[in-house]
């Protein structure tokens, strides 16, 4: 069955391991800080762009007046974002995959040996 356990809570992590409190406030951290340090970066991108002439930006993404350019930024700081979020995420997994145990959990059977089989001729 895996790690499927009838008597667990929602949200229980398992027997014996349990998130430390610190982990959690650097995830809300991240929630918050990592979009703001997108759209920072977009703003400042767009200036880049204009100073240099990277690429044109089509009409389309200029938006109201009030607001010039308020679409580009958005669209370079959700581009941003996502490649912050799988560089993090690359980064974790590369982390987690030399630091942590057993790929088995308390609850997961140990792996069947099989036995190879002679050829028939």
């Amino acid at each position: 069955m895996g790690r499927y356990d009838p008597n667990m809570v929602a949200g229980d992590t398992g027997p014996g391991w349990k998130i430390h409190p610190v982990w959690r406030g650097i995830g809300c951290i991240m929630i918050f800080l990592l979009p703001a340090m997108s759209y920072a970066g977009a703003v400042e991108l767009v200036k880049a762009n204009f100073q240099h002439g990277w690429f044109g930006i089509p009409i389309e993404l200029t938006g109201p007046p009030q607001y010039p350019y308020l679409f580009a930024y958005l669209l370079i700081g959700i581009l941003l974002l996502i490649a912050s979020l799988s560089i993090l995420v690359t980064i974790y997994s590369f982390i987690y995959r030399s630091a942590a145990g057993s790929r088995l959990g308390p609850l997961d059977a140990p792996p069947e040996r099989l036995q190879k089989r002679k050829k028939y001729k």
